[in-house]
């Protein structure tokens, strides 16, 4: 089951801080000035300045609008968790931190690719019918059901881009597939392709990216997960926008052609 619900407790924990930063990412608000800050500095600024005139954005009062002005359960039972805690300050200004560069991340993103918001947190239910192995018990089973949501589907112009929100670094493992494990960005993949008719040519990637911790650089929450070797070549911001590295001569690297497809 790849959905996780939320989990009310007194205690602030992986589980309620993702489900937060899920609520405020997925908040029409949010969405709207990301695309709307995308746009302006887009039309506005050459490329050697984007990255200046991001970092000048003043987010943090926007964002303690959208967590005091908001009807979203998950973000106001946050909040009440951190406002039980004896170092309440110390929490609300770090997650805030995290949340105005996660911002700052997507504004940048967009701005380079020229990809938007398509859908979030999109729900849905599969079944597969093939045989799979628990690898734990060794149980076999005929028919397996996934439920879960996607946390987020972008597009530009036919092509679709698919990212998967982790608060850790995560990669994309073939191993791990070839050992017969589920990947979830490649069930995402699966899933938009079979519920919007899309053919591979019209699916960029499907990403996985980690949520900034408010200190680290930019670059180290570059999309990571699995692209479309084709479509990649049409664009020159790869290097820019996530870990696909290609040769001067617009070949993907040889360590990285497990992560095209």
């Amino acid at each position: 089951i790849l959905l996780l619900n939320d989990i009310l407790t007194n205690e602030i924990n992986v589980a309620n801080e993702g489900n937060f930063f899920h609520a405020i990412m997925d908040d029409n608000r949010v969405k709207e000035f990301i695309e709307n800050e995308s746009d302006r500095i887009s039309k506005l600024y050459d490329e050697g300045e984007i990255d200046e005139k991001i970092s000048l954005l003043d987010i943090k009062p926007f964002l303690n609008n959208i967590i005091n002005r908001n009807e979203n359960a998950t973000i106001s039972n946050f909040m009440l968790i951190i406002f039980g805690q004896k170092s309440n300050h110390y929490f609300l200004d770090n997650i805030i931190k995290r949340l105005e560069n996660a911002i700052k991340i997507e504004i940048k993103y967009m701005v380079i690719t020229g990809y938007r918001f398509f859908v979030t947190e999109l729900p849905f239910s599969m079944t597969l019918t093939d045989d799979f192995k628990n690898i734990e018990s060794g149980d076999i089973y005929k028919k397996v059901k996934i439920i879960g949501k996607i946390d987020r589907v972008d597009k530009k112009g036919k092509n679709f881009l698919v990212i998967d929100y982790k608060r850790s670094k995560k990669d994309f493992s073939l191993k791990e597939i070839l050992r017969g494990n589920i990947s979830q960005i490649i069930s995402y993949l699966y899933i938009i392709m079979k519920e919007n008719g899309l053919k591979s040519t019209d699916v960029f990637g499907s990403f996985y990216r980690e949520i900034s911790d408010g200190t680290s650089s930019d670059k180290k929450f570059r999309l990571r997960g699995i692209v479309n070797e084709d479509l990649i070549f049409l664009e020159n911001y790869s290097s820019e926008v996530m870990f696909i590295r290609v040769t001067k001569k617009g070949k993907i690297r040889s360590s990285d052609t497990h992560k095209s497809y």
